[in-house]
């Protein structure tokens, strides 16, 4: 018996809950259906790993098999979501891993949330799951704020709660850009920031709640590229402002602001953003704007700004993570 995985890859769109009402960290992401990975796993005496990719990937598979205490089996790797690039690959990764280890236990129905609990997902998103179980646009509660803090989540009703869930519209594209030899922050480095959360004020906190409830949920609801676009912006400018201090302004490095303005500029670019602590960076365009075009166009002049960068048209993908069962 052997399982398949393949995963697609999640964009995070940025919060619109930074600090409210004892809560933290709402945030809402999309599906996208590439990168991804494509791993085999099958029953074994020992932990084999055959990674097929470039991606170092290792760590992360014996960090998953130690929580859940299998330790006989074999992965074979065939491709992979860049590490540190801010596409939520270690969620994908350890969820992949982790539903096909259960289902060779004979498990029939595995409850997602709660293997995110095990395997120590769900600290402050519960966005990465959300696209793993459902793919679209995800929307979640945030986690609450316990004297001060944001901890892990220790019982399943801790886990970050979805509380919207919709099919984006598939005449939405993303020009996804991810630029070379620069990494975004790891687990390690970003659980001291958001552990602590600080109170925005006012005011960009209400913008924030606007930007989503009057732009982007419409717009995906209506098929209207233009609007998700408009409030995409307006969420990833609130959401770099409130990181600024932590960043050092809008935008994680020099080489994203330089994208980002480059993405403003280009006619058919209705939205872009940052993934969460980067470096991959996204605008929104629509299939009836010639997207090859506009896709030559981004990089040609990444390519004159002297960016080396992976540069790729993706489609939102509306479904979760595919799991097939191959008996013996």
């Amino acid at each position: 018996m052997k399982v398949l995985v393949e995963t697609g890859s999640r964009l995070h769109l940025g919060f619109y809950l930074f600090m409210d009402n004892n809560r933290a960290f709402g945030g809402l992401g999309v599906g996208i259906n590439k990168p991804g990975f494509r791993l085999i796993v099958e029953p074994g005496r020992d932990l084999v790993v055959v990674n097929k990719t470039d991606v170092p990937i290792e760590p992360v598979i014996r960090n998953a098999a130690e929580r859940l205490g299998f330790h006989g089996f074999r992965v074979t790797v065939e491709s992979a979501i860049p590490r540190h690039a801010g596409l939520g690959s270690t969620t994908q990764l350890m969820l992949g891993l982790g539903m096909p280890l259960l289902k060779l236990q004979g498990v029939k129905r595995v409850n997602v949330y709660r293997l995110g609990l095990m395997l120590g997902r769900g600290f402050v998103s519960g966005i990465g799951t959300g696209v793993f179980k459902h793919g679209g646009l995800v929307i979640d509660a945030g986690r609450p704020i316990i004297n001060g803090e944001v901890k892990p989540p220790k019982r399943i009703e801790d886990y970050p709660v979805l509380i919207g869930r919709y099919r984006f519209p598939r005449n939405c594209l993303f020009i996804v850009v991810i630029p070379e030899r620069i990494r975004g922050l790891s687990e390690g480095e970003e659980t001291p920031i958001l552990a602590k959360p600080w109170k925005p004020p006012r005011s960009l906190q209400y913008k924030a709640y606007r930007a989503l409830h009057t732009l982007i949920i419409p717009g995906v609801i209506s098929g209207n590229c233009r609007l998700i676009g408009e409030g995409v912006k307006l969420i990833q400018e609130y959401t770099g402002e409130y990181f600024s201090h932590k960043q050092g302004g809008l935008w994680c490095c020099r080489e994203a602001e330089e994208i980002i303005e480059i993405l403003r500029g280009e006619k058919g670019v209705y939205g872009y953003g940052q993934s969460s602590w980067g470096p991959a960076i996204y605008g929104l365009i629509s299939k009836r704007d010639k997207p090859g075009f506009i896709l030559s166009r981004v990089k040609e002049k990444i390519l004159e700004a002297g960016i080396n960068a992976d540069v790729f048209l993706a489609e939102t993908l509306n479904r979760g993570a595919r799991v097939k069962i191959y008996p013996d």
